[in-house]
C-alpha cells in the first residue's frame, strides 16, 4: 500500500479526487479483477493504473479529471496536463510506480507492507 505526505506551493488547488480500482471490484470465475471505471473504447475496465488523484480549484473538476486520467493512456494525460495549468496529478501505476505532474513538487511517497 502506498502512501504519503502531500503539500502544494499553489494555493489555487483545493480539492482533492481520486480515481482507482482499489475498492469498487469484483473477481470472476477465471480470477481476474474487473472494476467499475470502464474504458468506453473497449468497455472493459481500464488498465495499467491503480489509481490517479488529481487536485484542482473545486471538487467537481478534480473528479472529473481523476476519472479521465485513469482511463486516457499515461501519454495523453500527460499532454493534457502539461497544458491545462488548474489541475496537477499523482499516478499510481498496477506495478506500484508513480507519476507525478510538476506541480506535485512536494508529494513523498512511503510505502507500508
Amino acid at each position: 500500500q502506498l502512501q504519503g505526505i502531500l503539500s502544494l506551493e499553489d494555493t489555487t488547488f483545493k480539492s482533492l479526487a481520486t480515481s482507482g480500482r482499489y475498492q469498487q471490484f469484483f473477481i470472476d470465475s477465471l480470477g481476474q479483477q474487473h472494476h467499475h471505471i470502464l474504458d468506453p473504447k473497449t468497455a472493459k475496465s481500464a488498465s495499467g493504473k491503480a489509481s490517479v488523484s488529481v487536485i484542482a480549484s473545486n471538487g467537481l473538476d478534480a473528479d472529473l479529471w481523476a476519472t479521465a486520467l485513469f482511463i486516457l493512456p499515461l501519454k495523453a494525460g500527460q499532454e493534457i496536463l502539461k497544458s491545462n495549468p488548474y489541475i496537477a496529478a499523482f499516478y499510481i501505476f498496477d506495478d506500484s510506480t508513480t507519476w507525478k505532474s510538476s506541480k506535485f513538487t512536494h508529494y513523498t511517497p512511503t510505502v507500508s507492507p
